[in-house]
């Protein structure tokens, strides 16, 4: 984990050359390919290449993907008003690198009810449910991020990350509710960030899949249409 951010740079470099190129040649500090070839080959290379995206959790690696041309991906561990800087960093170190601006993908829970307490009361069994997996599989209160280099703000915030914190964060940050709840956050979130697109996990925790189908179904007839009818700015911007 201490060469981590390293061996990502030279995997994305890797990943792109052999893409884009019929043979190549890598020669990093921790990876060597000599006269490597990938097969199958892709039938559009350079649209591979736009579609690939980087979420980061410390802001100090945002810029490390942009460097190499991918696209932001948000998938919210922080309150929503602290990546604004975080994709300024983003598109600042693309810009440097020669790459153009980018809009962000948005990663999100979506829970969707027609009645407004049973959509709580599902979010807040459910998402709760998701959070506390996730902060047991990456160890995120765990004091060994002290030690290792790059992984500075995970260890800066482990004595802060509780799980009733988390799923606090997490609730205020995903969306939830009936359908016009979920269209006005939607609404707000495109216009502080103007997405290129969201990305929804409709499962999560112990919901039931029945439970799961009722919610899409409901979100794709009621709010997707008014979602996909809202104007984004076509360039990257902040709120």
């Amino acid at each position: 984990m201490n060469t981590s951010q390293e061996r990502f740079s030279e995997a994305i470099q890797i990943v792109q050359l052999a893409i884009t190129q019929e043979k190549f040649s890598f020669e990093g500090k921790h990876y060597q390919f000599h006269d490597v070839t990938m097969r199958p080959r892709p039938r559009d290379p350079q649209a591979l290449l736009d579609a690939m995206h980087f979420s980061w959790g410390s802001p100090t690696s945002a810029p490390i993907g942009a460097r190499h041309g991918l696209k932001p991906l948000i998938i919210p561990q922080r309150a929503f008003e602290e990546y604004h800087a975080d994709l300024e960093a983003f598109n600042a170190a693309a810009i440097e690198a020669g790459h153009e601006p980018a809009r962000p993908r948005i990663h999100l829970n979506m829970y969707c009810h027609e009645d407004a307490a049973v959509a709580e009361e599902h979010a807040r069994r459910y998402i709760p449910e998701y959070t506390d997996s996730a902060r047991r599989n990456y160890e995120l209160t765990s004091d060994h991020f002290g030690s290792i280099k790059g992984y500075e703000h995970y260890a800066n915030m482990s004595n802060l990350i509780t799980p009733e914190l988390m799923a606090q964060s997490y609730l205020a940050n995903h969306i939830w509710g009936t359908p016009a709840q979920c269209i006005e956050k939607l609404q707000k979130l495109s216009d502080a960030f103007h997405p290129e697109e969201y990305m929804l996990v409709v499962r999560y925790g112990s919901m039931p899949h029945e439970v799961s189908v009722r919610s899409m179904e409901l979100f794709a007839r009621e709010v997707l249409p008014e979602v996909q009818a809202i104007h984004v700015e076509p360039a990257f911007t902040t709120a």
